[in-house]
């Protein structure tokens, strides 16, 4: 019989939330926040997020919080999620041109972010960027690919090292 442990506003509109261990991690539209869980929840740790929170893709290590842009660009921002104890660090920003339309866009991968955006101001062009996120706090552009101009992007997934992507004309 599910039961209430704990009630914890949070500002914001909620985003994502990944059980990480014992550390509850919750992506609302502004703030990253962690919480301790076990016999009561407590906060441990809180951090705002520079641009805000549209699409959370996350790992156990990190996550890529990509913000609404501002049609041009889109800026995603990680966020370090690996210290056992709920320490939340805010490390480096990508800005891709064009806008992320879902969090199936964004894709953490052995070291690599990637991401597909649709660029309206660009011809209505679709493309995939690849970024090392060796050092999270400078990533870095290993390749970008234009994938379709003045189509609609759709459906997009990753699985291990490809990304299948739909577009429509």
């Amino acid at each position: 019989a599910p039961s209430e442990t704990a009630r914890l506003p949070l500002g914001g509109g909620y985003r994502a939330a990944r059980l990480l261990g014992g550390t509850v991690v919750v992506v609302t539209d502004t703030t990253a926040a962690s919480f301790a869980v076990g016999a009561a929840v407590v906060p441990v740790d809180e951090v705002t997020l520079p641009y805000g929170a549209a699409f959370v893709h996350a790992t156990p290590t990190l996550f890529a919080v990509s913000s609404w842009g501002d049609g041009l660009s889109t800026p995603i921002t990680l966020v370090d999620v690996s210290d056992p104890a709920g320490d939340l660090v805010l490390r480096g920003t990508v800005s891709v041109p064009g806008w992320v339309g879902d969090e199936q866009k964004l894709d953490l991968h052995a070291g690599v972010l990637r991401v597909v955006t649709h660029d309206p101001n660009d011809g209505a062009l679709s493309r995939c960027r690849t970024y090392s996120v060796a050092d999270p706090d400078a990533p870095t552009l290993l390749g970008s690919l234009d994938l379709a101009r003045g189509e609609q992007l759709f459906a997009t997934r990753f699985d291990g090292d490809r990304a299948y992507v739909v577009t429509f004309e």
